[in-house]
């Protein structure tokens, strides 16, 4: 089993309490809106330093933050 950021729940999180990509950006220390927007979006993913930070932000408890994810084994079929 592995662990995936609930990107969902972050999005969701932030745009219910009115908070813009722009003020999560300059939370995080980012360059610029798109570098946050892409982590989001799940183009890139959040560092694991940034995960506590948008966490507090947004006021999640951090083990909300982690879905399980179960990946399908890739076994091969045996036949006689």
């Amino acid at each position: 089993m592995s662990f995936e950021v609930n990107l969902k729940l972050i999005r969701e999180s932030r745009e219910l309490q009115g908070i813009t990509q722009t003020h999560m950006a300059k939370v995080l220390g980012l360059p610029a809106v798109d570098k946050y927007s892409r982590r989001e979006a799940g183009a890139y993913r959040f560092k694991a330093t940034e995960i506590p930070v948008v966490a507090s932000e947004l006021g999640i408890p951090l083990e909300k933050i982690f879905i399980s994810s179960l990946r399908k084994s890739k076994s091969k079929e045996v036949t006689q």
